[in-house]
C-alpha cells in the first residue's frame, strides 16, 4: 500500500477551503443571472459579487470600489505594466530581479522607448533589496515601483512601506505596486500602511478560486487590457464569473476572520520544522536573518553537497518544491535564490518547503525523517 503523501507546496497553490466550495456551489446553482440584467436574478448575482468585493476591500484596508477582479495575478499585473507603456511613451520603470514571471515578462516586452531598471537583492540584506538602490535608481521620468511584497521561494518579506514612502517623498507622481500574492492569508496587508497605489491578489494562494483581484487606489489612472462591455469600472469587460467572485470573496472572509490564528499556527510548525532540520548535517535555511521578517509559513533549505531536485525525485512521502511552480519545467538553478545573493553551490541544494494550514507536527517529523534517510545515503 502506497503511503499517504504530506503536500508541502502551499506556496504554488492551496486546496480550496470546504466553506470555498460551498458558496461557489450555491453560486453555480442559484446565483446564474447575468449581474447587469435589470431583474431579481440579475440583482442576486450583484450583490453577491458587491458582496465579495467589499470583503476583499476589509481584507486589505481599502474601499470596496478600489477593487477590480480579475482571472488571476498574472492578468492584474499585466494591466498595471500594460497601463504605464499606454500612458507614457518614453516612462522608466523600476522592479527587482525577484519578481514572478507575470512581471518579469511583460517588461521584457515593453517598447524600446520605455526603460527599465532591476534592483537585485542583497544576502546581507536578508536576501531583501535595500530602500537606497531602489530610490537611487528613480530618474526625472520614472513612473512606476513594482516590488512583490514577499518572495514565492525564500518567503522573505521586502520593505515596500518603507520604499513607498521614501519613492513618495521623492515624488509623489510616480505609482508603487506590489505583487501581494504570497503574503495575503499569511500576514497583515494593508494598503494604507504599505502606502501603495496598486496592489495584486491571487485567490488560489489563500484557500480561494483560481482568480484575482487588483487593487486600485482612487484616483490612480489604470487602463483596461481589453475593451468591451462596462464591467469592473469599465476596466475589466466580460460579464463577470459570479461563482469564482463569490468563492474570492468567501476565502477573503475566512482571512478576515482568522488570519491571526492562521499566522500563528503557521509559524509555530514552520519554526518546529526548521529546528528538526538544523539537526540534520549541511543544511542552511535560506532567507533567515535577524534583518529581514519571512512569511510564517516558508521554509527554504539548503542541503549543501546535494542537489535539491534529486532529492524530491527520492520523495516518497513529501510533495514539495525546489522553487516557483511557474519554473518547474527548468533544471537551472532558481534564479531567484542567485539574484537573493545566495551562492550557486548552496541554490543547487535548496529545497522550498511552505506549509499549510492543515499541516501537523506529525507531518513534519515524517517529512523531516525521509529527508534525512535521503542525505545520509
Amino acid at each position: 500500500m502506497e503511503a499517504a503523501k504530506i503536500y508541502l507546496d502551499y506556496n504554488a497553490t492551496t486546496p480550496v477551503a470546504p466553506e470555498v466550495v460551498e458558496v461557489v456551489s450555491h453560486s453555480l446553482k442559484d446565483l446564474w443571472g447575468n449581474p447587469s440584467s435589470s431583474h431579481e436574478y440579475g440583482f442576486k448575482a450583484k450583490e453577491a459579487i458587491a458582496k465579495s468585493r467589499n470583503e476583499l476591500a476589509k481584507m486589505i484596508g481599502a474601499t470596496s470600489h478600489e477593487i477590480i477582479f480579475t482571472s488571476g495575478g498574472t492578468e492584474a499585473n499585466n494591466m498595471v505594466i500594460e497601463s504605464i507603456t499606454k500612458l507614457y511613451t518614453n516612462a522608466h520603470i523600476i522592479t527587482t530581479t525577484l519578481e514572478h514571471p507575470s512581471i518579469k515578462q511583460p517588461l521584457e516586452h515593453v517598447p524600446e522607448s520605455i526603460s527599465v531598471s532591476y534592483i537585485s537583492a542583497k544576502e546581507q540584506s536578508g536576501c531583501a533589496v535595500d530602500v537606497e538602490d531602489v530610490i537611487s535608481a528613480i530618474r526625472p521620468n520614472t513612473k512606476l515601483v513594482s516590488i512583490m511584497l514577499a518572495n514565492n521561494e525564500t518567503g522573505v518579506i521586502q520593505p515596500i512601506r518603507e520604499i513607498a514612502n521614501a519613492v513618495k517623498q521623492l515624488n509623489p507622481k510616480i505609482l508603487v505596486h506590489t505583487d501581494a500574492a504570497q503574503a495575503i492569508g499569511k500576514i497583515p496587508v494593508n494598503v494604507n500602511n504599505l502606502n501603495v497605489d496598486l496592489l495584486t491578489i491571487v485567490g488560489h494562494k489563500f484557500y480561494g478560486p483560481r482568480n484575482g483581484a487588483l487593487y486600485i487606489r482612487s484616483g490612480c489612472k489604470i487602463l483596461p487590457l481589453m475593451y468591451g462591455g462596462n464591467q469592473e469600472s469599465t476596466l475589466r469587460s466580460g460579464t463577470e464569473n459570479t461563482p469564482m467572485i463569490v468563492g474570492l470573496g468567501e476565502a477573503a472572509r475566512l482571512v478576515n476572520c482568522n488570519l491571526k490564528s492562521y499566522s500563528t499556527k503557521y509559524a509555530t510548525v514552520r519554526d518546529y520544522m526548521e529546528e528538526k532540520l538544523k539537526e540534520l548535517p549541511n543544511v542552511i535555511i535560506n532567507g533567515q536573518s535577524d534583518v529581514r521578517e519571512r512569511l510564517p509559513n516558508t521554509c527554504n533549505v539548503s542541503f549543501l553537497g546535494f542537489n535539491g531536485r534529486e532529492i524530491l525525485k527520492k520523495c516518497q512521502v513529501t510533495l514539495a518544491s525546489t522553487g516557483a511552480a511557474c519554473h518547474s519545467s527548468e533544471t537551472k538553478v532558481s534564479s531567484i535564490l542567485l539574484a537573493s545573493g545566495i551562492p550557486k553551490e548552496r541554490a543547487a541544494g535548496a529545497v522550498r518547503l511552505s506549509i499549510g494550514r492543515e499541516t501537523t507536527f506529525s507531518d513534519i517529523d515524517i517529512v523531516v525523517k525521509e529527508l534525512k534517510e535521503i542525505v545520509s545515503k
